[in-house]
Parts: structure tokens; sequence; C-alpha cells
């Protein structure tokens, strides 16, 4: 990949649409989410989302295991980002950590300080041999002066 590749690969937004083509469910662990219905089914019982929940859930599970900011999903949910919408995230998101069933042990929704949040699942990134492969972590090309 050349340099010109590089710059449009790290500057190009996530591919929400891409990730799921194909695919109408998304299976988590915890929950599976209807993209055409747009419900979701959490212990085996239908939980009812707002609109702003959902979109938020549909967010994360595009990037299952990556860290998304809280610009970013500011920006997907109400197409603008100012300070008091970091906030209003930080509630949205623990009203879903909620509604799934989240505890200590299973939290679902990871915070990731100073960066954003990132939903769990177990399911995508694994190893052949089953390990998880822990954080996604993102390779920036550099120069070398000669």
């Amino acid at each position: 990949m050349n340099e010109f590749e590089w710059h449009i690969e790290l500057n190009r937004p996530l591919r929400r649409s891409e990730g799921r083509a194909g695919h109408e469910i998304y299976n988590n662990p915890s929950f599976s989410l209807c993209y055409a219905e747009k419900s979701c089914v959490a212990g085996g019982r239908k939980i009812e989302l707002t609109a702003t929940e959902y979109l938020l859930l549909e967010a994360l599970s595009s990037n299952p295991n990556f860290v998304i900011s809280s610009e970013e999903l500011s920006q997907t949910v109400w197409s603008e980002f100012d300070l008091s919408r970091k906030q209003s995230l930080k509630v949205y998101v623990n009203r879903l950590r909620d509604k799934l069933g989240a505890s200590s042990e299973n939290p679902i929704i990871e915070n990731v300080r100073g960066h954003g949040y990132k939903l769990l699942d177990s399911n995508s990134c694994m190893h052949q041999n089953g390990n998880s492969l822990g954080e996604n972590i993102i390779l920036f090309p550099i120069r070398l002066a000669v």
C-alpha cells in the first residue's frame, strides 16, 4: 500500500453498512439485533429501544470490538457534536447496558476512557485456536529520513 492509499484508508469514515451487507441480523453472545425490523432480543425477550438507543446500538454493532469515539457516535446519532451531547451519550449507553442486561462480569459496552466506546463481542476477532485477539491495533505508516 503506497502513502496515498494509507492516507485514504486512515481518513475514511467507518463502513457501517458494509459490515452487515447481506446480513439482516447481528448476533452477539448477549443479544441479537435485527436490522430490517430495527428490533433487539436479549435474554430471550424482546427489548424496547428508543430510536436513539437503536441508532447507537446499530453503530456499535457495525464495528464490534473497535473503539468508536464519542464524537463519531454523537455525529451518527444526532448528526452533530457538542459537549452537551457527550453527557447525553453516557446516559444512553448506560440505558442500553441496563436494557441488554450488562453486569460487571459481562459489560457488553465498554467505555474506553478518553477515547469512546466499544461493543464487546467474543464471536468476532477470534484466532483460529479460539483465543481472542484482544485490543484491535491500527498501524500507522511512518517515513524514515534517509
